[in-house]
This record gives structure tokens, C-alpha cells and sequence, in this order.
């Protein structure tokens, strides 16, 4: 085995090199993808700045669930068949991967590349002779070692591959198995981060860098400093939110009710191969529409409609006509509540996947009662979604101090829901908070049947608004 083999290997065994992280690992297969003719413009964007753009580092954010991940798993697909991928580090929350493998993980792939290898392979063949600790190092350091192999200028580069993609930034652990606090793993991001943008600001370097993640606050703080912006571009997802307009949700509704119609055992009449009569009755123009216009170009709302129809224990119909309807049987389920109604069986929930969701952000905040309480305040009282964050930030640090609001404790208790919502910097006195699907965030938190574990703090409000967060307004 060549001293290269030797050392990769190695560093493979004492998982320095994660080769799980790789776009086309077992790891990555049940990840989602886009489905075909959806994302096609912010793919495009993408791709775009992959041949032509001036900066040479660039930032795919969002909330939770605009589809980071199976964006930037297509973009990697299609830039491995074009042969323009250099490497990739995905990370996910099923499949959290060690900050630390980062870098290591880039330059294995780098020596596995033949294309690379027909050109620098001797150099990776030194490089890795005389530095056969490179693995331990410093992420900073780690940087400089890997720029020296780019610095020859004899070296031809011909068809070398272009980016390297790296995804679920704000997912990865930093010390293996141990417990992290929240402000190590801050630091330890920091240091990667300077360290890519370290490769991409020098012009040796041949590169390009993908990064995708939600807006973490330390994430957020680095991509805004002056010095990143500079060299960084951002494709924030959340510009595609309230529109379906670029994100083909119609055509991926399109698509899973053409499939849901063609099941077997969903024939109106079994004997029939005839589109009007084989599978649930046509999915039409309004419907169609009805529910591209609610899902606002949010995935996860599309989705778990999706999976409703497909996977209910009822005909497709019926399934879709229980979405459709769910207004009025949320409303026939309050009455059955309040002992109005005693005949109607609860109605079906459609967004068991999306509620999950939600569910597990909130319940991991350290304090969910306050949380429900001040978003329900935030949400119940902005109806026009223009009072300023600012606003907010002032009101429950000032009237609510005995709540532990005072001096930032807002913005730090609210800091858990980078992945739901954004907030402005405490410096902006105009931006709104925003939300990732307000019609469907608010509809969970209003609905007895879907907030789960909430519900408890549900039933602790009026306390807490009794003691004052509430009663200032």
C-alpha cells in the first residue's frame, strides 16, 4: 500500500475522514432530493454562480424545511455528472457529522478525484509524506497545508472539477460523542468558517465553496461581517416564502396526484383502463390551486398534504376533500370540545409530518410557555406583520423584566427558532419578525388536536398572563 494509501486509511479507521458525509454515501440515500421540475430557479441561480459568479464562496439559507438539503444534494448530483464537483460534507440532524472530519473529509475526496490525481497526485503523495499529522491540526492550519498544494504554478488545470459542496452547517457536532455546549460549538464554527473563507479568498486556490444551513445566529453573524460579505454571496430560500412562483409546488402536486390516481386498488371500476375512470376522480385546476395557494411556496406544508393522500386509510378523495375542508372541521372539532357536538368523530389530521416539526423545535426550547405565549402576543397583536422586532424587543425587556426578558433575554429565549423564524439585528429599528409559514405555524398552535406536548403550556396561559405579559397591551 503506497505511504498515501497507508495514511488515508488510517486517518479512515480513527474516523478522521468521514466518509459518510460524501453526497453519494448510504448515508445520504434516503436524503430528499428535489422532485423533478421543482427548485428549477434557485438550481439555476446556483449553478450560475458555479460558472460565472465573482464571488467565490456563497451561502443557501432558510428556515426549516425550504429544502436546503435536497437542493444542494441535486446541485451536487448533477455537478458529480458533469464532472465539476471537487467534494462534498453534507450533515443532517438523522446523521450528524463531526466539524472536525471537515477539511480531512475535502481532501480525501481531492486525492480520490483522477482527474486531480493525474495532476497533482505526486504532490499529494509528498504532501501527505511530510505531513502525516495533518488530520490533528488546527482547522486554520489545516487550511494552510491544504493551500500549499495549489501553489506550483506549473501545475496544468484542465478540466479540473469546480465546487465543493458542503451542507447542514449549523447540524454538525464538534467533540465526537461528547456533550458540546453551545458556546464551544459556536467557536468551533467559527474557525471553520474563517478557515473556507481563508481557501476562497486565496487565488491559488481553484474552488469554489457551497455552504448550506439554517440562519444560526453565530452562522448569521459571520455571513454578515463586512470581510465575508466582501467575498460571500447568499441565495436565502426564504425570498421564495409567500409565492409558489420558481418553486414548482403546482407541479409537485401535479405529480404525486397523477401517482396517487394510478395505485392499484383505487379503481373506481377494476375492469376499466380508462383515465376517467381508473384511480380517484381527476385532481383539478381549482383544487390544485387551493392548495398551491396555502402551501405559499413552503415544501413541508406540500409534502405532508402529499403523504396524507397517498398513505390515509380512506380513497385519495376523500382524503383530499378532508384538506380542503379543514377549516370547518377544525371548527366542528372546538364544538365537539366545548360539548356542542357529541356525534362527529374527530376530523383527520393532514400535517402530522409538518406538526412533528414544529412540535420538536419548540418543546426544545427551555421554555415553551413563554415562548407560545409571546409568539401567539407577537402574532394576535402585528396583524399586518410590519411592527418592527425592535418594537417588540423594547416592550418585553421593559415591562417584562421579572420574566427574565431583560438585557437580551428576548432575543436570547426566541434565539431556538432560528429554524422557524428570523430576527432582525437588535441595531435594525424597521424589520419585522418573520415567520416560516405563519398560516401554518399559527393553525398548529391554535389547534388542541396538533400542538402535542404544547398543550400542557396551552393550559398554563392564563396564569402567565395574569402575572403580565399580556395584560400591558
Amino acid at each position: 500500500m503506497s505511504s498515501i494509501s497507508n495514511i488515508v486509511h488510517h486517518a479512515i479507521l480513527n474516523k478522521r475522514i468521514d466518509i459518510g458525509a460524501v453526497h453519494d454515501s448510504e448515508d445520504q440515500s434516503d436524503a430528499a432530493r428535489c422532485y423533478p421540475g421543482t427548485r428549477d430557479t434557485v438550481i439555476d441561480i446556483t449553478l450560475n454562480w458555479i460558472d460565472h459568479g465573482e464571488e467565490r464562496m456563497a451561502w443557501v439559507t432558510g428556515f426549516m424545511g425550504t429544502g436546503k438539503t435536497a437542493i444542494l444534494l441535486s446541485i451536487a448530483e448533477r455537478c458529480h455528472r458533469e464532472g465539476i464537483l471537487a467534494a462534498s460534507f453534507f450533515s443532517s440532524s438523522s446523521h450528524r457529522r463531526d466539524l472536525r472530519t471537515l477539511i480531512p473529509t475535502i481532501l480525501y475526496q481531492l486525492s480520490s478525484n483522477h482527474i486531480l490525481a493525474s495532476s497533482i497526485g505526486k504532490d499529494l503523495t509528498c504532501f501527505f509524506s511530510k505531513h502525516p499529522d495533518v488530520f490533528e491540526k488546527s482547522f486554520e492550519s489545516q487550511a494552510d497545508n491544504l493551500l500549499q498544494l495549489f501553489k506550483k504554478p506549473s501545475q496544468s488545470r484542465t478540466n479540473w472539477p469546480k465546487v465543493i459542496v458542503i451542507d447542514g452547517f449549523d447540524q454538525v457536532k464538534v467533540d465526537g460523542d461528547k456533550s458540546e455546549s453551545p458556546e464551544h460549538k459556536a467557536s468551533k464554527q467559527r474557525q471553520a468558517l474563517r478557515a473556507l473563507l481563508k481557501l476562497t479568498a486565496d487565488k491559488d486556490f481553484p474552488f469554489r465553496v457551497l455552504i448550506g444551513s439554517r440562519q444560526e445566529p453565530v452562522i448569521v453573524a459571520f455571513m454578515k461581517d463586512d470581510a465575508t460579505c466582501a467575498a460571500a454571496s447568499m441565495v436565502n430560500l426564504n425570498g421564495f416564502l409567500g409565492t409558489a412562483q420558481g418553486t414548482g409546488i403546482e407541479l409537485f402536486f401535479d405529480s404525486k396526484f397523477e401517482e396517487a390516481r394510478r395505485k392499484p386498488g383505487f379503481a373506481q371500476d377494476r375492469f376499466s383502463m380508462e383515465p376517467s375512470t381508473y384511480g380517484w376522480p381527476p385532481f383539478n385546476e381549482r383544487q390544485r390551486n387551493i392548495l398551491t395557494f396555502r402551501a405559499a411556496g413552503y415544501f413541508p406544508y406540500a409534502s405532508s398534504v402529499a403523504a396524507f393522500i397517498e398513505n390515509g386509510s380512506q380513497p385519495p378523495q376523500a382524503q383530499l376533500e378532508a384538506v380542503l375542508s379543514q377549516k370547518e372541521q377544525e371548527r366542528d372539532f372546538l364544538a365537539l370540545l366545548r360539548g356542542t357536538e357529541s356525534e362527529n368523530p374527530p376530523p383527520p389530521n393532514p400535517f402530522v409530518v409538518l406538526d412533528a416539526m414544529y412540535s420538536n423545535t419548540l418543546n426544545s426550547c427551555p421554555d415553551p410557555l413563554k415562548v407560545v405565549t409571546i409568539l401567539k402576543l407577537i402574532h394576535t397583536k402585528g396583524k399586518d406583520a410590519s411592527t418592527p422586532a425592535y418594537f417588540w424587543h423594547h416592550f418585553f425587556e421593559s415591562s417584562c423584566a421579572d420574566h427574565g426578558l431583560a438585557n437580551g433575554g428576548l432575543r436570547r429565549l426566541l434565539d431556538p427558532l432560528f429554524g422557524l423564524m428570523s430576527i432582525p439585528p437588535a441595531h435594525d429599528k424597521t424589520a419585522p419578525f418573520t415567520f416560516c409559514h405563519t398560516q401554518s405555524l399559527f393553525e398548529y398552535l391554535d389547534d388542541e388536536r396538533r400542538c402535542g406536548k404544547t398543550r400542557r403550556f396551552r393550559r398554563q396561559l392564563p396564569d402567565f398572563v395574569r402575572k403580565g405579559i399580556l395584560g400591558h397591551c
